[in-house]
């Protein structure tokens, strides 16, 4: 079991969808023995009760408010589950919100940590235990409010508490023509910051949203999400669930936690930018029930193999060529011994500056065939967080010129908080 830990809106809409998708997951002769909270404790971090309600419709029909932890509008720790609060009480002092501001979120956990910590710890020890799981999936939206803010702080309180447990973040880019460029500096700010707290970070973007496929922006977003669900899925649950259905008399690579960890580095303890991608296709019926009749499918794994590159999650990667990468390939049972893993990886690692692929395969009994990829570049590199900074900082400039009109406090917040940034075009 792992801990996976939605921050704000877009985060805990991550994590309810990931919920739904795991219950899915299960066969019929399952149902009645398996839910979703045995592979995964789910934990929704909030600044408004409203948040919660919206984005977790899911986790709130299964556990209530339980996996709930509300940053209260006087920075303490509101947590129904630890039974000092009702849901009336909860709604009370979990309303305020961040207002798309990270710095608010930031400022007041930091201001109040010796009232907000020991509480967060004696909640996440009842979920999680002491000794903590074997890794924590932290989702959030690095252009937003609480999400942005937040994640920082909750980051240091996490490896505080669990100073052993690897944290995997996952945040979400925001699109900037229809979220505006304070959000381009929020997403800055806080990757900034991330990069320095976690063992891997994960980029995804909102721009891939507008960018692909057809429909309206708030329509497409559920897509996305589950496309980003199914994505962290394959690379991290199933490693710890479903690869150890793998026997050694099938020879499969092995791929755990402490190998993603590593491939999510650019450097030895330095984690890049991971991008992650994923590309599956479905076998006929009659491969799927005689696969004896059906010809060798190494040649479709690598086609899948190769989509991944363009069905990456975040835009503008195509002339930058990354450092490091992790492959998970789930096949069907029936197919494992036809398909020759070393071949494509090889061709694969060939495409990497580091020549490091740390791959695996997961044995399904699903009829499929499905690449899931997460490709690390160096931070310097990803020209998609050049352009957020670039527009973040021009904002910044325009904020700055106008903080004479508003209250000497939050003139000096500003001042103290919206400074150009130079991290990734090079200063």
């Amino acid at each position: 079991m792992y801990g996976a830990v939605g921050l704000g809106q877009c985060g805990m809409k991550i994590l309810d969808q990931l919920y739904m998708n795991l219950k899915g997951e299960k066969t019929f002769l399952d149902f009645f023995k398996q839910d979703p909270s045995v592979f995964i404790t789910p934990v929704c971090i909030t600044s408004g009760f409203t948040d919660y309600y919206r984005a977790c419709p899911n986790l709130r029909k299964a556990f209530k408010l339980d996996p709930v932890v509300g940053i209260g509008i006087d920075g303490s720790c509101v947590a129904p589950a630890l039974g000092k609060t009702d849901q009336t009480d909860f709604e009370g002092r979990v309303k305020g919100g961040m207002g798309a501001t990270p710095w608010k979120g930031h400022i007041l956990l930091e201001e109040h940590q010796n009232e907000f910590l020991p509480e967060f710890r004696r909640f996440l020890h009842l979920k999680m235990g002491e000794n903590g799981p074997p890794v924590i999936l932290m989702a959030f939206g690095a252009g937003g409010g609480t999400g942005s803010g937040t994640a920082p702080k909750i980051a240091e309180f996490l490896k505080l508490i669990y100073p052993n447990t690897p944290i995997i973040a996952v945040a979400v880019l925001p699109a900037e023509e229809s979220e505006g460029y304070m959000r381009a500096w929020n997403a800055v700010w806080n990757i900034t910051k991330m990069l320095d707290l976690v063992d891997g970070l994960i980029v995804v973007d909102n721009q891939v949203v507008l960018e692909r496929g057809h429909g309206a922006f708030i329509e497409k977003i559920p897509v996305f999400n589950e496309m980003v669900v199914d994505s962290l899925k394959n690379l991290v649950l199933d490693l710890i669930v479903s690869i150890q259905d793998s026997t050694g008399k099938l020879n499969l690579p092995a791929f755990d936690i402490a190998d993603y960890i590593r491939a999510l580095a650019y450097m030895p303890g330095k984690p890049g930018i991971a991008s992650i991608g994923r590309s599956q296709m479905f076998l006929s019926f009659s491969e799927t029930m005689l696969p004896f009749l059906s010809k060798d499918k190494t040649q479709q794994v690598a086609d899948e193999a190769m989509k991944c590159w363009s069905k990456q999650l975040m835009t503008g990667l195509e002339e930058t060529l990354p450092v490091s990468a992790a492959m998970v390939f789930k096949v069907n049972k029936k197919y494992l011994n036809k398909i020759y893993f070393e071949t494509i990886t090889k061709d694969q690692e060939g495409r990497l500056t580091r020549k490091e692929l740390h791959h695996g395969v997961v044995p399904t009994d699903n009829p499929e065939i499905s690449v899931t990829t997460s490709f690390t570049y160096r931070p310097q590199d990803v020209g998609r967080l050049k352009e957020l900074e670039v527009k973040g900082n021009a904002w910044a400039r325009k904020t700055l010129r106008e903080a004479s009109k508003t209250s000497p406090d939050e003139a000096q917040a500003l001042f103290d908080n919206v400074t150009e940034m130079e991290f990734f075009s090079g200063g």
